[in-house]
């Protein structure tokens, strides 16, 4: 996908091990997209979404001072999007579990088919 990607931006050699290290280095909240009015690609930065509770201080109305706790029981108690959350610890728990049975398994030694 680098190679493919970053072709308009690094057209000079040494070639497309350059581009997959420039993706690799992005910092958190910027990424490349295609885009076609320029003719080829743009480095975009995403805006920053806060969790509720995150939200400023100068907040008008009901969003002055909310805690993690108090933003947990009030989605308890209205229902309004409790599917869609889940624990931040359950999260890693799952994170940990799918790295480790991806890890675990070893890489063969050679990706050749065998010979038939």
């Amino acid at each position: 996908m680098a190679k493919e990607l970053m072709t308009p931006l690094y057209r000079q050699p040494p070639g497309w091990e350059i581009n997959v290290q420039t993706i690799q280095e992005l910092p958190d909240r910027k990424c490349f997209v295609k885009n076609k009015a320029e003719g080829g690609i743009i480095l975009i930065e995403t805006p920053q979404v806060f969790s509720p509770w995150q939200v400023s201080a100068e907040a008008p109305g009901e969003f002055n001072g909310i805690t993690p706790e108090t933003f947990k029981k009030s989605v308890k108690e209205t229902q309004i999007g409790e599917a869609y959350l889940t624990d931040r610890e359950i999260i890693e728990k799952e994170y940990q579990k799918r790295y480790e049975e991806l890890t675990a398994s070893e890489e063969p030694k050679s990706f050749r088919e065998p010979k038939k």
